[in-house]
């Protein structure tokens, strides 16, 4: 179950955005433990904490569901290549002149 999913009762109503990235949190663990095939509505559902019927709510169905939690990932990994190969800090001396 996610962490936001684990923090709130079942019944407890989150703010739309929040509750969107739950579900796409939830996609991005079951797709990460069961693959696509086991991505099914009732088990992202299930881990979010919300009735299957919510997905609807907030996406046209698992299929976009799915689509956006590799683009969330995707952003991730730019983010994190991005941060690899930017060129090093130099680090200043400790009384804040640059070393030459």
């Amino acid at each position: 179950m996610t962490e936001g999913a684990q923090k709130r009762a079942a019944f407890t109503r989150a703010a739309p955005d929040v509750r969107r990235q739950d579900l796409v949190a939830a996609a991005e663990s079951v797709l990460a433990r069961e693959g696509v095939g086991g991505a099914s509505v009732r088990a992202i559902c299930a881990e979010a904490g919300v009735s299957p019927g919510l997905l609807r709510h907030y996406f046209e169905g698992v299929d976009e569901l799915i689509a956006c939690a590799y683009e969330t990932v995707g952003q991730r990994i730019d983010g994190a290549l991005e941060a690899a190969l930017a060129p090093p800090r130099r680090p200043r001396h400790a009384h804040g002149s640059w070393p030459i």
